[in-house]
């Protein structure tokens, strides 16, 4: 688990940086698309060629056209991950009506799984977060055009009375599905596009 060591302007600075590599990424969709449009169903010759101005295409790409971008095939896949909400403080076999962070002195209460539990108010676990990475890449399925990455990485705030979030958590929590992704695609030739989610609090509450 990789150790939280921002702060509040460490953070700010994060989220400027996500904002602005989702413009930058915005933007390589919307030249892949248009690069693409003869590909998209239904979409007629002339309504492409009218797209290809918004970008500067200079060349129409027809169907026949090897496509590439930073010299790698294209694939027409893109990843859409959002919502996360990792939670470090899980505990696999506690009580999910504790958030799935204390254990009851009752053991038949205790039935939270390794790798999460489901329609409870618990949060996902580091072991799933890896498991499901480590699929993606044993399976093949990070051979993608991009990925588009929406947020709502840190847990919820559940547990206010007994841990309640903080700001540092969230940004842990932001380090830990970054290295992963890092991990999982070659950046170099596959950009994820990403930015904050309504549950990644930048400030302490």
């Amino acid at each position: 688990m990789i150790a939280s060591t921002g702060t509040s302007a460490q953070a700010a600075t994060s989220a400027w940086r996500s904002l602005l590599s989702l413009v930058a990424g915005l933007a390589v969709a919307l030249t892949l698309l248009t690069s693409h449009a003869s590909a998209l169903p239904g979409m007629s010759r002339s309504t492409a060629k009218s797209l290809t101005p918004l970008v500067g295409t200079k060349k129409f790409i027809t169907a026949k056209d090897e496509y590439s971008f930073k010299g790698r095939r294209l694939t027409g896949r893109i990843l859409h991950i959002t919502d996360m909400h990792i939670d470090q403080f899980y505990k696999a076999h506690s009580d999910p009506k504790q958030a799935c962070h204390r254990f009851n002195v009752d053991p038949s209460r205790n039935v939270a799984g390794p790798y999460g539990h489901l329609g409870i108010k618990c949060d996902a676990p580091v072991s799933l977060i890896n498991a499901t990475f480590d699929f993606l890449t044993a399976s093949g399925l990070n051979d993608v055009d991009m990925v588009i990455y929406t947020g709502d990485t840190a847990r919820h705030d559940w547990d206010k009375t007994e841990l309640p979030r903080t700001a540092e958590q969230a940004l842990e929590a932001h380090h830990i599905a970054l290295d992963r992704m890092l991990n999982a695609f070659d950046t170099s030739k596959i950009p994820i596009i990403t930015t904050i989610g309504n549950n990644d609090p930048l400030v302490s509450e």
